[in-house]
C-alpha cells in the first residue's frame, strides 16, 4: 500500500512539474487591424515599444488582418500600427503582467490629403513641350493656292498684299539661284 501511494505521489509530482516548466512569464499582444468600414486590412506594420527600455518588437498583420506580437516582458508598452495611406493609430500605457494576453483591435483612418509630390523635369523639355509655335515649309503651289481663296484674305487685304509683294521677291530670289 505504501509503494502505491509512493508511486501516486511521484506521478503526481512529474504531472505538475512538466506543467510549470511550460508556463512562462512572456505576454502577448494581438488583435486585428480594420479600416473604418471594418474591411480587415493585410500587410500593417504593428510595433510594440517598452517605454522604459525602449526595445521595439515588431510583426506584420497577415492576409486575414490579424496579428501576433508574442514573447514581449513584462512592462508598459506603446503599440502602434502604420501602413502608408492611413493615419498611424496607437495605444499607449499598455500595461503587460506576466503571461498577460492582451487584445488590441485598431481601427485605422484614410490619411488627408495633404501629400506633397515632387516632380523633376529638365527645364529645356520643359520650354520645348511648351512652346506655341507651330512650324511648317508651305510649297510655292500652296502659298498661291491660299493667296488665291478670297474667303481667307478678304479681311485682311494687308496680309495679302504683304504676301504678294514677298511672293514676287520669293520668284526672284529662286530665278536667281
Amino acid at each position: 500500500m505504501n509503494r502505491v501511494l509512493a508511486m501516486a505521489l511521484v506521478i503526481v509530482a512529474l504531472t505538475v512539474s512538466t506543467s510549470a516548466y511550460g508556463q512562462s512569464s512572456f505576454a502577448t499582444v494581438s488583435g486585428t487591424v480594420s479600416d473604418t468600414s471594418n474591411a480587415l486590412i493585410p500587410g500593417v506594420s504593428i510595433t510594440a515599444v517598452n517605454v522604459a527600455t525602449g526595445v521595439q518588437t515588431g510583426t506584420v498583420s497577415n492576409e486575414s488582418g490579424v496579428y501576433n506580437i508574442p514573447g514581449l516582458l513584462p512592462g508598459n508598452y506603446k503599440v502602434t500600427a502604420t501602413l502608408p495611406g492611413f493615419q498611424t493609430a496607437t495605444y499607449t500605457d499598455v500595461q503587460l503582467g506576466n503571461a498577460a494576453q492582451v487584445r488590441l483591435n485598431f481601427t485605422l483612418k484614410v490619411a488627408s490629403a495633404n501629400t506633397t509630390v515632387d516632380v523633376t523635369i529638365p527645364v529645356d523639355t520643359l520650354l520645348a513641350t511648351s512652346s506655341s509655335s507651330v512650324g511648317e515649309v508651305l510649297t510655292q503651289q500652296k502659298v498661291v493656292d491660299l493667296l488665291n481663296d478670297e474667303s481667307l484674305v478678304t479681311q485682311h487685304q494687308e496680309v495679302k498684299d504683304t504676301a504678294l509683294k514677298n511672293l514676287e521677291q520669293y520668284k526672284s530670289i529662286s530665278k536667281n539661284n
